[in-house]
């Protein structure tokens, strides 16, 4: 028997609109938003990483964080806030590892949105 891991949710398309009462346009225009700004957000933290600079790391993926949380983009959320305590924790060999699959998870939201 095969074992095969869970899909893992990129992005909640159902819930985003249930949290702004079902303004489509607003959705619209934090989703343009979101995949217009997280491009600097992934530099700025690819060059935080490459400083050496850990704190500031774990501190521009809290902001990522909570960006995605709110747009219901589940998977940048989930990895951002793994960034964060690595980040937080020291933990650069992790760190490594960790932004190429934020990178990719934000590849597959935009594709997801409909936005690449």
């Amino acid at each position: 028997m095969e074992h095969t891991e869970p899909a893992v949710q990129i992005f909640d398309r159902a819930l985003l609109p249930k949290r702004l009462m079902g303004d489509e346009e607003l959705a619209h225009t934090i989703c343009t938003m979101f995949i217009e700004d997280t491009p600097q957000q992934l530099s700025a933290i690819e060059q935080a990483l490459e400083q050496g600079d850990l704190v500031e790391v774990g501190k521009l993926a809290h902001r990522l964080k909570g960006a995605a949380a709110n747009l219901t983009a589940v998977r940048v959320q989930q990895i951002a806030h793994e960034m964060e305590r690595a980040g937080n924790a020291g933990h650069s060999s992790l760190l490594v590892n960790l932004l190429p699959q934020l990178q990719q998870a934000f590849s597959k939201l935009k594709v997801e949105m409909g936005k690449e």
